[in-house]
């Protein structure tokens, strides 16, 4: 439980960190941090540039979700392989 706390917090900061760095660093970064928020951008076919704040929470949240998931399962593996 405590890792998928570790990937909410993740998936809450990962689109602000991930702006910048496709911004400075690389673009292929910045695509795998804000993929949940283009995933539900493409899905919903509104751009999060063009969302209403109440939009922008839910893309939020959505990615904070899914980092946690991913996270969660991540460790899952792990633990399975080190059996």
């Amino acid at each position: 439980m405590k890792i998928a706390l570790w990937g909410f917090l993740a998936g809450i900061l990962l689109p602000v960190f991930g702006l910048f760095i496709g911004l400075q660093v690389s673009p292929l970064l910045a695509n795998i941090m804000l993929f949940p928020l283009l995933f539900l951008s493409e899905v919903t076919g509104i751009v999060f540039g063009n969302a209403s704040g109440i939009q922008r929470l839910f893309f939020v949240l959505f990615s904070g979700v899914s980092w946690a998931a991913l996270f969660f399962v991540v460790s899952r593996l792990k633990k399975f392989g080190n059996e």
